[in-house]
């Protein structure tokens, strides 16, 4: 394998491995909205603005590692 090639391969395991955090996290805040919305319906407009900013924050982290990724390999020549 050459230099090439490994540094292709991790840069895919590095992006995947940044979004199977927040993938996660963003299924378990979205199930915990559900239940909050199905026990008390008349919260539904506050569990979803709560819903919204937890997960821009998730897809924030996604973002800085990809752009973390690339800029590892492009400007610092790490690999």
């Amino acid at each position: 394998m050459d230099n090439q090639a490994i540094a292709t391969l991790a840069i895919i395991i590095g992006i995947a491995l940044a979004a199977v955090g927040p993938g996660i996290g963003m299924g378990i805040a979205t199930a915990a909205a559900i239940n909050a919305v199905a026990r008390q319906p008349e919260v539904e407009g506050k569990a979803r603005n709560m819903l919204i900013f937890g997960i821009v924050f998730m897809e924030v982290l996604v973002i800085y590692a990809i752009f973390a990724v690339f800029l590892a390999k492009y400007l610092f020549n790490l690999f």
